[in-house]
């Protein structure tokens, strides 16, 4: 039986705070727990979805959550738990579950990251999910203390049109692939200068680490100091950076090496659509075909000497 998660669940959410599986890199590398104030502040404004698949014959009861922020139409699976209880027909029957909450939910289409090793890959392929892009994760442990340009900072209304044209530029088929481009997902920094806005990167901080997702037009020169200066501006306190690059951006990876980033992990982006399109037929009237003119013809009155003459 799969129900949505209920007050009564919180010893269950509790327990299981430390034995989830991230399907999000943004939240992997981040947060510490199911039970940090990011998950609480989304528990709070509605922006998660959890299901609990709540069986007679299992003692452990199996939890799921999605996040979908508001004005999107595309839910991201963020978790699944416990680890340990979760294969391949547990994890089919969960994210069925979760996948029919968040529909009603209005949720049109699922994403989900995975490792390219990972046994979540097969099962998701189980459940429906098919692959639409792919990305790496690369740990970058010592930025260089450059002090920063001030040129990178955070978006706002007024970008999100050019923010919005780079990135239909950059993935010219993201519609077609379920992922959306307005509003994003998470804040993000811009690169302004004299021309223009130059790059936008999505930035998520959390107790474990501070996560970026760049994207730069393409031809883009200096994308060493680029990155230095994104990293080096933003407060870190500590933590550890990490950039989630796609195949799209493939460019970046050289620059990250050169500065001594550490590739952390391959991920395919699955996609599981809950909509389907059908197109549905509107009569209309053809005014040729009902023995009146058209009325996108043009009518002129044509007026000769003979005809004036007669009129005469």
């Amino acid at each position: 039986m799969s129900r949505l998660l209920r007050w009564s669940d919180l010893p269950t959410l509790y327990r299981y705070r430390h034995r989830g599986l991230y399907l999000q890199s943004a939240l992997a590398t981040t947060q510490t727990s199911l039970l940090s104030l990011g998950w609480l502040r989304r528990r709070v404004t509605g922006e998660l979805v959890e299901c609990v698949l709540d069986e007679q014959d299992n003692d452990l009861p199996l939890l799921g959550s999605c996040l979908l922020p508001r004005r999107r139409h595309t839910a991201l699976i963020t978790a699944l738990a416990p680890a340990e209880a979760l294969e391949a027909a547990e994890i089919e029957r969960l994210v069925a579950a979760l996948s029919a909450q968040a529909a009603r939910a209005g949720a049109l289409a699922m994403l989900a990251e995975t490792a390219t090793e990972s046994p979540l890959f097969t099962a998701l392929r189980g459940a429906g999910f098919a692959a639409c892009a792919r990305q790496r994760v690369w740990r970058w442990s010592a930025p260089p203390p450059v002090p920063a340009s001030g040129r990178w900072r955070f978006a706002r209304r007024e970008d999100l049109p050019r923010i919005h044209a780079l990135l239909r530029e950059l993935t010219p088929q993201r519609g077609l692939s379920g992922e959306e481009t307005a509003p994003y997902l998470f804040p993000g920094l811009v690169y302004q200068t004299a021309t223009g806005v130059r790059g936008f990167a999505e930035v998520l901080a959390g107790p474990r680490g501070v996560w970026f997702r760049p994207h730069f037009p393409p031809q883009t020169d200096e994308l060493d100091a680029l990155l230095i200066n994104l990293v080096a501006g933003f407060p870190l306190g500590g933590r550890e950076a990490f950039i989630c690059v796609r195949a799209s951006q493939s460019g970046v990876e050289p620059a990250l090496q050169a500065q001594g980033a550490e590739l952390l992990e391959e991920q395919i982006v699955l996609l599981r659509r809950l909509a389907v399109r059908q197109p549905v037929p509107q009569r209309a009237r053809l005014q040729s075909l009902e023995g009146q003119p058209d009325a996108a013809m043009p009518l002129t009155n044509v007026v000769t000497r003979e005809s004036r003459a007669r009129q005469i």
